[in-house]
């Protein structure tokens, strides 16, 4: 059993934590906690098995309710309609529905005023709002809990409509915790045995005796539980923009695919033209797909694409609050046009949810399961998510690409055909970008950071990192230098610096000498003057000098006695550098992490 006893106010302390103004909230006064038995069962649903995802096969609720509930025929298309928009496996529906009212084997009309026992609303509104409940602490476990060890899971509890807490054991997944979700809200009396596998009854063997052979607990659908950006991301050069190329529109703060004030999911995000309200002429305002794929029209405002060569699988990007979804065949192209956003409330919402203006809902699925949009390029726009539900501070939430950052509600994106290079920050058409993939590519530089993959190509180079850059250009990408032993030689770099081996190698081969008095100096920028020198030394070895001057250095700038001027008018004679403009050179200049990479692929002719 999946069921425990815990203390009720450390309860109350987590669901104040993780679930202010939801389902999963504050116990009241006279809530009372379950007294139920500790038993080891096992789960009763996969994590794999709860999504609408490949584990689906060749299921058609449509095609199950005629064979064996036809009385129920009516609620197919939007049943259909809720698996897809929320991603859950129909069979669950149908599971929940029979163990509440058993209206699949009963068909007593009698029963549909309260199909899933909560009390209120008809059967599709039940049918919503469990989908609410099951999403969210799906989701809340796979991304919040399941990556923790078992010992550290203090999974909050859930609280019945009557007033009792049901506690969870730890090692419950997140599959069967929606389970539990749902029968909580269902208030139903006997979870400790719905849950038991053992049990008649149970969810489970109610699935099997209604399915068959299909099993919940299978785990060929893996579900990865996401701990960070790009652990799982989308391609770099998979999506554009969801809106036709060439127009610009806004966009909202991230939030769960089912919207709310929950953080769970956070794969959804919200793109609209400007100005724009309800009951506008949308007939122009195209939402497209934001890559080729498969389409599959599941409602008249809902899209689905499948970019993975098969539908419900990998990749995906679901559409909704259209209006006159397309139905299309075969493969759509990225850019293609697939449906208007929708003009009234009414047209958005027609498979749930809620809509507070004309905007196409714009989410990411992976197998089945809404992946987390933070950190997904879109026409190039890296999406940085913020710290909650529609967080619009612009300190925390912006969409950027190659270092210019545009922010929710105020700014517009031009949708274009965006040709990505390896770096964020590095433009395809931007300067220095060829030589900068190549330093990448050789395994001189990683960047200046990893999610998303930065260069910082305008950032200046110091004099440490610049060790490091000058003895991969040297030696090779795979050159380390030896350890540092008792002293760097540079009263100013200590022992355990990080580029300290590095500083005493460039040292010991004699290119540098420090910055005077005993000092390296490694955290000061490097200038374009003593760049020409160190790139010439490391070229040619510390014994080098340059031919004299003799009359110009080539640069208004650069006086012929400057102390640099000789190296700097060598490094033009060798093609290195044709200054920096209207002929001038920049000699006190410091060198920017662009303009490194053009040195060094110049210097040692690298490929």
């Amino acid at each position: 059993m999946r069921i425990t006893t815990l203390s009720a106010i450390i309860l109350l302390i987590l669901f104040m934590s993780f679930f202010p103004a939801t389902g999963l909230s504050p116990a009241n006064a006279q809530a009372q906690e379950t007294a139920v038995p500790t038993m080891t069962n096992d789960n009763i649903l996969s994590n794999g098995q709860f999504v609408y995802g490949p584990n689906i096969g060749e299921f058609i609720i449509k095609t199950y309710l005629e064979q064996y509930a036809p009385h129920l025929l009516k609620y197919a298309d939007e049943l259909y309609g809720r698996s897809e928009y929320y991603s859950i496996n129909p069979r669950i529906y149908l599971t929940l529905l029979e163990i509440h009212s058993h209206l699949i084997s009963n068909p007593n009309p009698a029963l549909l005023g309260d199909p899933f026992g909560l009390n209120k609303g008809d059967f599709i509104s039940q049918v919503d709002s469990l989908s609410d409940k099951m999403s969210e602490a799906y989701y809340l476990h796979l991304y919040s809990y399941s990556p923790l060890p078992v010992s550290e899971r203090n999974l909050p509890s859930f609280i019945t409509p009557d007033g009792n807490i049901i506690n969870v054991m730890p090692d419950t997944n997140a599959g069967t915790y929606a389970i539990i979700a749902g029968l909580s809200a269902m208030n139903e009396q006997n979870i400790p045995l719905l849950v038991d596998n053992s049990q008649i009854n149970g969810f489970y063997q109610t699935y099997r005796r209604l399915f068959g052979n299909h099993d919940p607990l299978d785990e060929k659908n893996k579900i990865t539980a996401l701990t960070a950006a790009g652990v799982l991301a989308a391609p770099t050069d998979l999506l554009q923009l969801p809106y036709l190329q060439g127009s610009s529109w806004r966009f909202g703060g991230v939030h769960n695919t089912s919207g709310g004030t929950a953080f769970t999911d956070a794969s959804s995000l919200d793109f609209y033209p400007w100005p724009i309200s309800w009951g506008a002429d949308t007939s122009n305002m195209w939402v497209v797909a934001a890559a080729s794929g498969i389409p599959t029209r599941f409602s008249d405002c809902g899209y689905k694409i499948s970019h993975s060569g098969a539908v419900n699988v990998g990749w995906e990007t679901v559409y909704y609050h259209l209006e006159g979804a397309k139905y299309l065949s075969g493969l759509v192209a990225q850019n293609e046009k697939i449906g208007v956003i929708a003009n009234t409330e009414a047209e958005a919402t027609c498979t749930g949810g809620a809509a507070s203006g004309p905007h196409v809902h714009f989410s990411l699925k992976y197998n089945g399961a809404y992946v987390a949009i933070n950190g997904t390029p879109l026409s190039g726009w890296y999406v940085h998510s913020g710290r909650y539900s529609y967080d619009v501070d612009p300190n925390y939430m912006w969409l950027e690409r190659a270092g210019q950052k545009k922010y929710s509600y105020t700014d517009e994106l031009l949708s274009d055909h965006h040709e990505p290079g390896i770096f964020v920050d590095v433009p395809f058409d931007g300067f220095a970008r060829t030589q900068i993939e190549t330093i990448y590519n050789d395994g001189i530089t990683g960047g200046c950071s990893t999610l998303p993959l930065n260069y910082c190509p305008e950032t200046a180079v110091t004099r440490s990192q610049m060790a490091v850059f000058l003895e991969r250009g040297v030696h090779s990408a795979l050159y380390n230098p030896p350890a540092v032993g008792g002293s760097t030689g540079f009263g100013d770099v200590q022992l355990a610096y990080w580029a300290g081996a590095w500083i005493k190698q460039l040292a010991t081969e004699g290119i540098t000498g420090g910055c005077g008095f005993g000092n390296y100096c490694p955290e000061s920028p490097v200038t374009r003057a003593q760049m020409a020198v160190f790139l010439l030394r490391s070229k040619y070895g510390p014994a080098y000098n340059p031919p004299p001057v003799e009359g110009s250095t080539g640069f208004t700038d650069v006086d012929p006695t400057y102390w640099a001027g000789a190296w700097i008018k060598q490094l033009v004679v060798e093609g290195i550098t044709a200054g920096c403009g209207a002929g001038t050179y920049c000699p006190e200049a410091p060198v920017t992490r662009a303009q490194m990479a053009v040195f060094l692929v110049r210097t040692f002719n690298l490929p």
